[in-house]
């Protein structure tokens, strides 16, 4: 919904830029430049909604095997704390899903 409201608030705003400007060719033209603008800003916020939305998604789709990380982090973990190897258990097998 924003990115249909988000020119509307752009062409004023590059409007009165384009007034300031001395240059009344480059001035009347400027406010042809809040197309490429919205163009840049909707297309970085579409990316970072994309990334988003992948970073929560994390398991099958991506073969990302979450528990087998969690495992060798607390693996390490308690082999820096100094326990005993008794007490630190084995890493999960990895399975290869090719």
């Amino acid at each position: 919904m924003i990115f249909l409201l988000f020119p509307l608030v752009l062409v004023p705003q590059f409007s009165e830029i384009g007034r300031e400007i001395q240059n009344q060719t480059i001035g009347k033209l400027f406010i042809w430049l809040s197309v490429p603008f919205y163009i840049i800003v909707a297309w970085i916020f579409l990316i970072i909604e994309r990334i988003g939305s992948t970073g929560e998604n994390l398991g099958k789709e991506t073969q990302c095997p979450i528990p087998t990380i969690a495992r060798v982090i607390e693996i390490d973990l308690r082999q820096s704390l100094g326990e005993s190897d008794g007490e630190i258990p084995k890493p999960y097998a990895i399975k290869l899903h090719i």
